[in-house]
């Protein structure tokens, strides 16, 4: 029966310990369950990491590590995005402003003249009564 064993039976290294064991199916790679269970926690590791770069921030020239949710990322900081955002800006070239020039307008309710610079048809008496 020893020598049945024998046959069938090999023994391994295994490839994260280094102890020897006796392997009773060809699927055994691994001498225990925590064994595998660490070799798959790097393969998991190595995938990971894989996508993580480091790379030069173009808003200030550092090195920064990128994870791997944003592998793409170009800047270390969102202060260095905004500073390279502010220095892309010409600051002779002025900015619209965000109403218009105040103009006449009838009153759509009472019939009234009134000026405003929005974007209004009611005085601001019927505007307040409604």
């Amino acid at each position: 029966m020893t020598d049945e064993l024998l046959k069938e039976d090999k023994i391994a290294v295994c490839p994260v310990c280094g102890s020897e064991f006796l392997v009773t199916s060809k699927h055994f790679i691994y001498c225990s369950l925590s064994c595998r269970k660490l070799a798959e926690g790097k393969k998991k590791g190595k995938r990971r990491s894989s996508k993580s770069k480091v790379k030069k921030c173009e808003g200030c020239g550092k090195l920064f590590q990128t994870d791997r949710y944003t592998p793409n990322q170009k800047y270390c900081s969102q202060d260095c995005y905004y500073s390279k955002i502010a220095k892309k800006k010409d600051p002779d070239i002025e900015q619209p402003e965000r109403h218009s020039e105040p103009r006449r307008v009838v009153c759509t309710n009472c019939g009234e003249a009134f000026m405003t610079s929005r974007n209004t048809t009611l005085c601001p008496l019927c505007r307040e009564l409604r």
